[in-house]
């Protein structure tokens, strides 16, 4: 999951589920996941990329 690549990647949970527009509660859920089930979920989101968002 690219959030989950992101967050590790910038070290920064909180800031990567802002990015992405995921609560760090769904986060951690995804992280005890298995990495199959994990993939499925990303399938059903459709697109991963980070939202934007205007100030």
């Amino acid at each position: 999951m690219r959030v989950i690549e992101y967050a590790a990647r910038i070290n920064n949970v909180s800031e990567a589920c802002r990015v992405f527009g995921v609560s760090r509660k769904t986060y951690y859920k995804w992280i005890k996941r298995p990495s199959s089930t994990a993939s499925q979920l990303c399938s059903r989101a459709g697109d991963a990329s980070p939202i934007s968002r205007t100030p």
